[in-house]
């Protein structure tokens, strides 16, 4: 976006333990998703299908990965060894019979990504959502004696102008066979990467009995040091404590998080903050505040091979954080061969797609000189009104090849510099860093 006034622009571990006699191994039987983005995440999930549905395509979807593979082979060998000691051990994930199964308002727990499917991490620009299960078994010589269910839920919650970032963790106890109904379950957050502090008690070791729900908070702060960035993740390990053998503490590696990634004053100016990288942003240019400006950016995602920045079509835009360069950018772009008023656009000004404070810039993908640009111009469409309103369309100059790195437009300036503080505005609101990447909508 050329003008002449231009707006500027790690990992945490949840150990939830579980204490019990014998031998605790982890396996997750996880179905893989592949990454979507969309530009918000959604709020509580309402629960009939249509909204569902909704749902998942508003958040960004990740697999839950295990941290550790195993299944509970060891404490059967080891109890068949000691027929007369009970040994409990665990696993992680969905149990048989319920992959993908979506946890009803009913029995979900009040974290975002409820009633949407297990195994899953939900993510948006600011937040990760992960509702789970795993399964305690008690084996007597060799044998499943009985079995204690649980689910759990994890929320991260993130912050643009802030370091410090809450986990609210929640457990709860959904059914027992063929042993007692009490358990005690306590809950520790780790904090690895470039946060602290090393670890939180999230809740201590504490009875639950079936149906109920612990919950707790913790609180750790990113530390990258100024100027710089830093990643954290998060990943629960169990202990429970089962009350009819030695309260031996054996913990369960749950999924580890996604990665967060913190900024001190990289992002924005004078302000620290963190955020969910792999989550990209949508930024949305309106036909009706930005006409003639946001007209060229449509026309050129849907009639040059770039489709730059166009979800289903093209390549996400990546930011350019570089002033200096966003400058050389404009220049070329906006050389010698633009004439500012040929067109008889009123307050002319040289506009430009994909903008100068991106990578896909022309200037950076082989143009020499701007007139290599397809090149358009804003025409009148009303005599009152605002700017847009008066300048709403554009008419293509000459045949373009479709195969320009660029477009080149006579649009007025103010919808020009609409635009560009728009994308200001963004960048700083979504803490977008050099490279990287975001979607470009253009709406009515």
């Amino acid at each position: 976006m050329s003008m002449r006034k231009l707006m500027p622009a790690t990992a945490a571990v949840a150990a939830l333990t579980l204490a019990v006699p014998g031998i605790a191994t982890a396996t997750t039987n996880r179905n893989a998703a592949q990454p979507v983005t969309h530009n918000t995440l959604a709020s509580h999930a309402a629960h009939n299908n249509a909204r569902q549905a909704a749902n998942r395509r508003a958040f960004g979807q990740a697999p839950a990965v295990p941290a550790a593979a195993g299944n509970c082979s060891g404490a059967l060998r080891y109890s068949a060894r000691h027929p007369r000691q009970v040994v409990s051990c665990m696993t992680a994930g969905t149990p048989a019979g319920r992959t993908g199964r979506v946890i009803t308002r009913k029995e979900g727990f009040p974290v975002t990504c409820d009633s949407l499917p297990t195994v899953v991490w939900y993510y948006g620009r600011f937040q990760i959502c992960l509702e789970d299960f795993f399964t305690e078994y008690e084996v007597v010589n060799g044998k499943v004696k009985g079995t204690a269910k649980f689910s759990y839920a994890q929320q991260l919650d993130f912050a643009p102008r802030s370091l410090q970032w809450t986990e609210a963790d929640y457990a709860r106890l959904d059914s027992v066979s063929g042993i007692s109904k009490t358990n005690s379950l306590g809950w520790v957050t780790k904090c690895s990467g470039s946060c602290a502090p090393a670890k939180r008690t999230v809740f201590p070791v504490t009875p639950i009995k079936v149906h109920q729900t612990l919950h707790g908070t913790a609180t750790f702060a990113g530390t990258p040091a100024k100027g710089t960035t830093g990643t954290l993740s998060a990943q629960p390990t169990v202990t429970v404590v089962d009350p009819v053998g030695k309260p031996e503490a054996y913990p369960i590696t749950l999924a580890k998080s996604l990665e967060a990634r913190c900024d001190s004053q990289v992002a924005v100016s004078n302000t620290s903050g963190c955020v969910i990288p792999i989550y990209v942003p949508v930024f949305t240019v309106s036909l009706a505040s930005s006409g003639a400006s946001a007209a060229m950016i449509q026309w050129a995602q849907t009639n040059l091979s770039g489709h730059w920045g166009l979800q289903g079509s093209g390549q996400p835009l990546r930011r350019l954080a570089s002033d200096s360069k966003a400058r050389a950018n404009r220049n070329r772009i906006c050389d010698g061969s633009f004439v500012s008023g040929s067109t008889n656009v009123a307050d002319d000004s040289c506009d430009e797609f994909p903008f100068a404070k991106t990578y896909e810039s022309g200037n950076l993908n082989g143009v020499t000189a701007g007139s290599q640009c397809a090149q358009v111009t804003a025409i009148r469409t009303a005599n009152a009104g605002t700017v847009a309103q008066q300048w709403a369309k554009i008419s293509v100059i000459g045949k373009p090849a479709a195969s320009e790195k660029c477009v080149r437009g006579h649009i007025p300036l103010p919808l020009n510099t609409d635009v560009g503080g728009g994308l200001g505005r963004f960048a700083q609101a979504q803490r977008l860093i050099d490279n990287d990447e975001y979607w470009l909508a253009v709406t009515p």
